[in-house]
């Protein structure tokens, strides 16, 4: 195995464990906040997904050199921060130290950080590979996440921060 090969082992691993924090914040969120109880449960079964996706990438077609880096950020440094910081929110949900409106913003603002707007992104643009058309496929009812959570924001009447919009 190569160091390039090794490199992107490193920022997929890193990239399933932020899809798995993401699931397991929306699911604390599930059971914290119950009038959101389904929404947020779809939202961490889709995160779940994508580190299946995830997962089953790196397993299938890293051997074969076929693996759409396109959906990785650069660097395992932003990936580590958002980790982080994810687990920080986790905690304070444990702690009930959250409110619903830091919640949601909160969510936005993670959908839009590094690794969930690079695989976004990625899964956006015109594809020119089969391997990303697959994950495009599989992933076409599991996204926009942060264009979903800010509407049903606006239907809900929770207010957005200001730099989230």
């Amino acid at each position: 195995m190569s160091n390039t090969e090794n490199g992107i082992i490193e920022i997929i691993d890193k990239g399933i464990e932020l899809e798995l924090l993401l699931s397991d914040l929306y699911m604390a969120f599930s059971d914290y906040f119950k009038d959101d109880r389904d929404f947020w449960w779809r939202l961490s079964v889709e995160e779940k997904h994508h580190a299946s996706f995830l997962e089953s990438g790196k397993e299938v077609l890293i051997p074969f050199d076929k693996f759409p880096t396109e959906i990785l950020p650069k660097s395992i440094n932003e990936l580590n921060h958002v980790c982080n910081q994810i687990n920080k929110v986790i905690c304070y949900c444990n702690d009930k130290s959250i409110s619903r409106e830091e919640a949601f913003n909160y969510a936005v603002y993670i959908e839009g950080s590094a690794g969930e707007a690079h695989y976004q992104s990625a899964l956006e643009k015109d594809i020119d590979s089969d391997v990303l058309r697959v994950f495009h496929v599989l992933n076409e009812g599991d996204k926009n996440h942060k264009q979903r959570i800010l509407a049903y924001m606006t239907e809900h009447g929770i207010k957005v921060n200001q730099d989230q919009q």
